[in-house]
């Protein structure tokens, strides 16, 4: 009862509208502002989300294409070389959504477009030994193949996708301490 004893005499005031409005209009503000800030934290994770998931797309796919390779080259038989085909028509789209993950301007712009070329070299790679088997030249194709330079090109395929998904994992933990701030 006390409570309402002392407000009532506020209540009866010309002050009592307008600091209601003025209370009303600071909480919605905080929440507008507390709801574009989430906003935007989702937008962020699921950025790196899909980085992530581009990331494992593209390390599978070059998988794909070195074991259907060696397939092929072992047995030379078509249901081999058709995995293959279908990995290199998916590698080229997967490499322009890379592309298109991390502009100019992201901050790990640098490191994706690394991680395309390498893809790409490594593609051509592959390619051309499977040229060489095909137009009979099994033995360059083999010399081709018994080079380091798939095995040393895919090392470095792995640490760039391992740079990248790193971090974007540290880019999504600091999101969700700064997400935690912001409702906490």
């Amino acid at each position: 009862m006390l409570p309402r004893q002392i407000l009532r005499p506020f209540w009866r005031s010309r002050y009592a509208a307008p600091v209601a409005i003025v209370l009303a209009l600071v909480g919605l503000t905080v929440n507008e502002v507390g709801y574009q800030a989430v906003r935007h934290f989702d937008e962020q994770f699921a950025e790196s989300l899909q980085a992530r998931t581009l990331a494992g797309r593209l390390r599978r796919n070059l998988l794909t294409a070195e074991s259907s390779q060696r397939g092929y080259l072992l047995t030379g038989r078509a249901e081999y070389r058709e995995p293959y085909d279908r990995s290199a028509r998916e590698l080229r789209a997967l490499l322009g959504e890379v592309a298109a993950a991390f502009p100019q301007g992201h901050r790990l712009a640098a490191e994706a477009e690394a991680l395309v070329e390498l893809a790409r070299q490594r593609q051509s790679e592959i390619d051309e030994v499977l040229q060489l088997f095909q137009a009979g030249s099994r033995e360059k194709a083999q010399t081709v193949l018994m080079t380091d330079i798939g095995r040393e090109r895919m090392e470095a395929i792995e640490r760039a996708i391992d740079r990248l998904v790193n971090a974007e994992m540290a880019a999504s933990r600091a999101l969700q301490q700064r997400i935690e701030r912001v409702l906490f």
